[in-house]
């Protein structure tokens, strides 16, 4: 970390320019070196290497989760709600799309920064980011989530949807508590049913990947769901997620009506842990903390959604239209759970569980 004092004014097209512009300064071991200028009107700025080198696959457009506490910055410095944030791609000069899904000077903040291209097989890609300016607007560049994504839910003190469709939610008697990143939303079974419903729109039958955290307080007796997506008037359902009895668990419904079932080993109840389903072609792959945990082919095509999305449960042989759960109903909590348009590979997965471990990001 360091801090990078420059002139005010300028804009962010700059960045490349002033770069190799600097001040001259003597370093502890007696060398003379150049401090980079950096943003203008912006006093501090951090290096974050991005740590690739483990996976052999380009990572596009991947949502990286940057935590910062008081040992990466001095929150003193930031704008009171972070909105002076600002991140530089160091290989193109651009500035980068971020949310802040939560901003805590005193704790721990959440940063989700939009990553254009991390190269495979490497530690080499750097991004600096810039706080410092509680002067600055907001930051206009276009959003974190590509269009690859159909719905972001961060559980982050509601049911809502953060991607790029804004998807409408209809939370059921569900909390909010600490969760596996940042806050999660919890699901109690000892009153009302407790659940998440995410109705009906056409590009929810765009959605061949389903992923996020869950944490079940007991193990169920039978099924308990992560997020599933229903066929009217069937006990199956086009694609489900999440737990069967003591094992991670998946299923999809093809259009001839095979039920094709994905389980993984067994996992202890009362932890937190990943879960992934993917569709790609005719093969079905479940994903338990970032790992293949087992792949099937399928008979034929996935079954086309016929109302919208359960969360934290599922509806068995339901009327099209219906609004109520009435089967697999989580006693627990659910925490970042994405909807995709598009089937993640291994390697996606796994620098998912890595950036959300903190363990993507080296703070330089």
């Amino acid at each position: 970390m360091h801090a990078s004092v420059g002139a005010t004014g300028g804009n962010l097209g700059m960045v490349r320019n002033l770069a190799v512009a600097g001040a001259l300064m003597v370093v502890g071991c007696g060398r003379l070196g150049f401090e980079p200028i950096g943003l203008p009107g912006w006093s501090h700025s951090v290096q974050l290497r991005i740590l690739n080198a483990a996976r052999t696959e380009r990572l596009d457009d991947f949502p990286l989760l940057v935590v910062l506490d008081a040992s990466r910055i001095d929150p003193s410095f930031a704008a009171a709600d972070g909105h002076d944030l600002r991140f530089i791609d160091e290989s193109s000069g651009s500035e980068l799309a971020y949310e802040i899904e939560a901003w805590r000077p005193a704790g721990r903040s959440l940063v989700w920064v939009r990553a254009p291209a991390i190269p495979a097989a490497s530690n080499a890609s750097v991004i600096t980011m810039y706080y410092g300016n509680p002067t600055a607007p907001p930051s206009r560049v276009s959003s974190v989530w590509s269009s690859e994504f159909v719905g972001v839910f961060h559980m982050a003190g509601s049911f809502t949807d953060t991607g790029p469709l804004r998807l409408d939610t209809i939370p059921e008697d569900v909390g909010f508590s600490p969760g596996q990143v940042g806050d999660a939303m919890t699901l109690s079974q000892l009153g009302p049913s407790s659940y998440g419903l995410i109705p009906q729109r056409a590009e929810l039958a765009d959605v061949v990947t389903i992923s996020g955290w869950m944490k079940q307080d007991t193990a169920p007796a039978d099924y308990a769901a992560l997020a599933t997506i229903p066929i009217s008037g069937l006990s199956s359902d086009a694609l489900h997620l999440g737990w069967h009895r003591d094992r991670p668990y998946g299923e999809a419904t093809d259009t001839a009506q095979t039920l094709t079932r994905l389980e993984a080993a067994p996992h202890p109840s009362g932890a937190w842990i990943h879960l992934g389903l993917v569709i790609d072609g005719p093969t079905a792959t479940l994903f338990v903390d970032g790992s293949v945990a087992m792949s099937v082919t399928l008979a034929a095509a996935p079954s086309p959604p016929t109302f919208g999305v359960f969360v934290g449960a599922d509806c068995d042989a339901c009327p099209n239209g219906t609004v109520v759960a009435n089967a697999d109903l989580l006693e627990g909590a659910i925490d970042e759970l994405r909807l995709e348009r598009v089937p993640r590979s291994a390697a996606w997965f796994d620098a998912v569980v890595a950036t959300m471990r903190d363990e993507m990001i080296a703070f330089e």
